[in-house]
């Protein structure tokens, strides 16, 4: 007779702390003996009313018998041919494939040997051992990449915080040479001027400087102002050109 106990798959879930259907299965399969066990003298205590008793009994041939009459042993899966003993193994089979149909079969289900049950928690365990290294691969991956984000994220933010406290300036000297240097945007047009004595090309003449847009010339008193309040930043070009003698 088909074991119909419904119980059995809340039970291995709650056994196993509702931890997924491979490893309440696995608990099942290390259970199977003291299940089958305990079932059985449950409906064995369960006394049968002699009102009721006719219809149990022709409600377990009914259940028991196929369309020729023959005694059903196990119950069928007809998308892949396997064959059940218990309604937990059904469920299980169903939960974990997908598969519906199903119908009551004359073929035996052969009990496992202790050699087969240790063979199926084998294949269990490893099959949890895998996704277990899948999962932390993927954790450890995920990790990785959260760590490059992090740095890449840092490294934006120091350069926006360098960009908004320094500023480049370009210095194109009067033989047609450029001079490229940063400097903070507090720093005075004063030391642009030493910047470019120090590292002219086009000899020592005496200089001022210039911007083409918006055109400015730079007067003395500019001199020690700091570079964002003569509008030089975040970049500008400043050409230098020679001071006409008054």
């Amino acid at each position: 007779m088909i074991n119909s106990n419904k119980n059995k798959p809340n039970e291995a879930l709650s056994k196993t702390g509702n931890k997924g259907c491979e490893q309440a299965m696995e608990w099942l399969l290390a259970h199977a003996d003291e299940l089958e066990s305990g079932s059985s003298s449950q409906s064995s205590a369960t006394p049968v009313t002699q009102n009721t008793e006719g219809a149990s009994q022709t409600e377990d041939k009914s259940e028991a018998s196929t369309a020729d009459g023959a005694e059903a042993k196990s119950i069928k899966c007809e998308d892949c041919g396997k064959l059940f003993q218990t309604q937990v193994e059904i469920e299980f089979h169903a939960a974990k494939s997908g598969h519906s149909n199903f119908s009551e079969s004359t073929e035996e289900k052969k009990p496992l040997t202790e050699e087969e049950k240790a063979e199926k928690l084998k294949k269990v365990e490893d099959m949890l051992k895998q996704k277990r290294r899948e999962r932390e691969e993927k954790e450890k991956l995920e990790a990785l990449e959260r760590e490059k984000n992090r740095i890449k994220a840092g490294k934006e933010m120091i350069e926006a915080k360098k960009r908004s406290f320094n500023e480049l300036l370009q210095i194109r000297l009067t033989n047609g040479q450029a001079l490229t240097q940063t400097f903070g945007i507090k720093e005075p047009l004063s030391a642009v001027r030493v910047f470019v004595e120090l590292n002219r090309t086009d000899g020592d003449a005496p200089f001022t400087f210039m911007t083409t847009f918006p055109k400015k010339i730079f007067k003395p008193e500019d001199n020690d102002l700091p570079l964002d309040s003569l509008g030089l930043v975040p970049s500008a070009v400043l050409i230098v050109t020679k001071t006409i003698p008054v």
